[in-house]
């Protein structure tokens, strides 16, 4: 009899046992999907034609999961907020009045004729450029990824976990679109700083009249027009 309440005992530490770790990879795995739904709501709100600013920053601020989760929440949400951050940078840029106001008659008449103001936006907004250009490619390196995540003591099962939320496809490490709309952009620039100098350098030829350019000799006429060729040119890219 007494061999069989000790059996009796141990079936039932062991029923104990199995229904705690039953218990704890179901709320693991509770954890997990809380995770998994959450990212994907925070990457879908990352949409650039219809920014929400204010959801965005509370997902990004708030974390949904517990403990080891929790650290592999926060540390996804850091690298998207470093991410989203960073273009945002580039789409202010894009969005600024003082870009598409280089070459117009206006801004000729306010910052010619030695165009002070142009070449200091010209000069600052591409050294942003070339810093917006590097922090996103050094974004996509696995290097820096997984600086987000490590030193957290976490176990592999958790990196992982980190790894296929963040780390980017081969496809994606292949797509050159952001890259090549920043090195438009950097050319752009650049063309509008050769016809400033232009304006500069010739100062005395020309005037505004009724928010047109006009030069004292055709030969100015021409090389203007072809340096603003070089502006459609990169339009048509």
């Amino acid at each position: 009899m007494k061999k069989k309440h000790i059996f009796i005992i141990i079936g039932v530490i062991i029923g104990i046992i199995a229904a705690i770790l039953t218990f704890t990879v179901l709320k693991d795995l509770g954890e997990e999907k809380k995770l998994k739904q959450e990212i994907d709501e925070v990457v879908d709100l990352l949409d650039f034609e219809n920014l929400k600013m204010t959801e965005i920053e509370a997902k990004l601020n708030r974390t949904v999961t517990n403990n080891d989760y929790k650290i592999v929440e926060k540390a996804i949400k850091q690298y998207l907020s470093d991410s989203f951050n960073v273009m945002m940078e580039f789409t202010e840029i894009l969005n600024d009045e003082q870009l598409t106001n280089i070459l117009t008659a206006e801004n000729y008449k306010q910052d010619g004729k030695e165009f002070t103001n142009t070449k200091k936006y010209i000069s600052e907004t591409k050294s942003k450029l070339e810093n917006i250009k590097n922090e996103y490619q050094n974004l996509l390196t696995e290097d820096k990824i997984m600086s987000y995540i490590n030193n957290k003591n976490l176990d592999s099962y958790y990196i992982d976990i980190y790894k296929d939320q963040t780390i980017p496809e081969k496809e994606d490490l292949e797509d050159q679109s952001v890259q090549n709309s920043i090195d438009d952009l950097i050319n752009l620039l650049n063309t509008s700083s050769k016809i400033i100098d232009f304006l500069i350098q010739n100062k005395t030829e020309w005037i505004i009249e009724k928010d047109q350019i006009l030069f004292k000799n055709n030969n100015l006429i021409d090389e203007y027009n072809r340096l603003l060729s070089g502006i459609q040119e990169l339009d048509e890219l």
